[in-house]
């Protein structure tokens, strides 16, 4: 298959499963906002989400929480927040990179800066919201 027919290909199988799991009124995507970062407890500037195999929201602002450095959250798919736990710089501040899950059945994340020398860390969170380095 050369290279135009190959994108043509890949557009039509991206916009089917968009148009598949998107609403439509009128011809016109709608969109309904579900939660809004509104508060420096649960965290300002969100810039990452990952839904998992039970169905939950986990994210990562990069502001807000209690030391102001970023917050881990989770909530369910209707925006109900379930947790939000606050980074600290002894574990690592400003997230800067989407969660991945772990193996062990945590979450994993990168900070930009913090940690035990001040230059970034890779954070664990369980899916209970506890941090750790």
């Amino acid at each position: 298959m050369n290279h135009f027919l190959r994108n043509i290909f890949l557009s039509i199988v991206w916009l089917v499963i968009f148009a598949a799991n998107s609403t439509v009124c009128f011809g016109v995507l709608s969109f309904n906002e579900i939660y809004r970062f509104t508060s420096t407890v649960n965290g300002r500037n969100p810039s990452s989400l990952l839904q998992t195999g039970d169905g939950l929201l986990y994210g990562t602002t990069f502001g807000g929480g209690t030391n102001d450095v970023g917050t881990v959250f989770c909530m369910d798919i209707n925006g109900s927040m379930i947790f939000s736990a606050s980074l600290d710089p002894a574990i690592g501040m400003y997230p800067s990179s989407p969660l991945v899950m772990g193996g062990d059945g945590c979450l994993y994340g990168l900070a930009k800066q913090g940690g035990a020398y001040g230059y970034g860390s890779i954070y664990r969170i369980t899916t209970n919201g506890t941090l750790s380095s």
